[in-house]
């Protein structure tokens, strides 16, 4: 009688026990169901890992930041140029950093208010006025395509189209 007692007991605190350990996992599940759910910004988002490399980007990314990075190193080279009164060495840089970062419309900007600024080369005749301010126009357009709701693009393009008034 005392040895079933016994194994009873033993079968109560085992059975006692996965309710409890249940009960916990049941709790964990709860919580994670509960947590608020947050959006995940795309560097958080993982990819396949076949197309990351050794510092976990993909090749893609490393390309671009490449890119921006040299991208940066012209528009550097630009803004001491510009500087210097070097107009068209700094549109030179500029150009270059648009080539290689397309849609930065920060780089885009500068290069329509460098357009702009060629009206002010020595000797420029009414035709090179309008025909700089005309580009200076188009690449303000594309930075007011690019982002509506940011204000560079749209202070370039009044500039260029308040020069080509004048």
């Amino acid at each position: 009688h005392l040895a079933n007692m016994q194994r009873g007991m033993a079968a109560l605190q085992q059975h006692g026990g996965r309710q409890q350990h249940g009960g916990q996992q049941q709790e964990g599940e709860q919580q994670q169901r509960q947590a608020p759910w947050r959006p995940r910004m795309p560097w958080q988002r993982q990819q396949p890992a076949g197309d990351r490399n050794a510092a976990g980007t993909t090749d893609k990314q490393h390309k671009a930041r490449r890119a921006s990075e040299a991208a940066r190193q012209w528009v550097e080279r630009g803004v001491i140029a510009e500087a210097k009164m070097e107009l068209r060495e700094a549109l030179s840089c500029y150009i270059n950093a648009v080539t290689l970062d397309p849609d930065d419309v920060e780089l885009i900007c500068r290069l329509a208010k460098q357009w702009s600024d060629l009206t002010y080369e020595d000797g420029a005749t009414v035709e090179h006025i309008q025909e700089v301010n005309a580009k200076a126009v188009e690449y303000a357009d594309r930075a007011i395509t690019m982002a509506p709701k940011s204000a560079g693009g749209y202070m370039a393009s009044c500039v260029s189209r308040g020069r080509l008034a004048l």
